[in-house]
């Protein structure tokens, strides 16, 4: 294993001063690089200050993961505990150094794959950090569920989960457990299913930038 540091790019907001820009953080997923979502969200709101994050585990030239993992048939994917639980303490090192450049002290995620099982696990343990939540085929892993309980744990905190009917790595059943749960924690969750295997698709990031307009609408007028 070859761990790193978390680097980033960065795409320069239009929105006034940096510091009254609202942050949208990128998570990758498996085997990508910070580049793969930074290129697909090029056309977001421009008042994004929109920072693509590396994931800090180098697998190969232009391949990172959060964390290593077996694929199993009917449960999903067994991750490396050890290898998480280093790479969430990482992400939630970088996520509070940025919310405290924020005007709102918070950061928004979006993430897809293993960045998404990677930023719920940083919001459900740490929600003082996170205004919202988007990703697109990522799951709450079983550890977070027993450890994070109560019924409003979530309060105040925007969701989106997009699945892919067709997942071959996380089943949508996994897909749905997590939108429940986040409902029970007092998440406000919007979910849509594709009929797509484990992929992001402009659909699913089309869909998610319509989602940010109430979302980015609402932080601006509380600068």
């Amino acid at each position: 294993m070859n761990r790193e540091p978390i680097t980033y790019i960065e795409r320069v907001p239009r929105c006034g001063k940096l510091e009254e820009c609202p942050i949208l953080l990128l998570l990758h997923g498996w085997a990508m690089y910070k580049e793969h979502l930074f290129e697909m969200t090029k056309n977001f709101d421009p008042r994004w200050r929109i920072i693509s994050l590396s994931a800090p585990v180098r697998m190969g030239p232009g391949a990172y993961r959060w964390f290593d993992f077996e694929r199993t048939p009917d449960i999903g994917p067994i991750i490396d505990d050890k290898e998480e639980q280093e790479s969430l303490a990482q992400l939630v090192e970088i996520i509070e150094q940025f919310a405290r450049q924020s005007p709102l002290g918070k950061v928004n995620l979006l993430a897809h794959s293993q960045g998404g099982s990677m930023s719920l696990s940083a919001t459900l343990q740490n929600p003082h950090l996170i205004a919202s939540c988007a990703d697109v085929n990522g799951r709450v892993l079983n550890k977070v569920k027993e450890a994070v309980k109560g019924s409003d744990v979530l309060s105040g905190i925007s969701f989106f989960h997009g699945h892919g009917t067709n997942n071959s790595i996380v089943p949508i059943s996994i897909g749905r457990q997590s939108v429940e749960y986040i409902s029970q924690l007092g998440g406000d969750i919007s979910s849509k299913e594709y009929p797509i295997d484990h992929e992001i698709t402009e659909k699913s990031l089309s869909d998610i930038a319509s989602w940010h307009v109430e979302i980015i609408a609402r932080q601006i007028s509380n600068i």
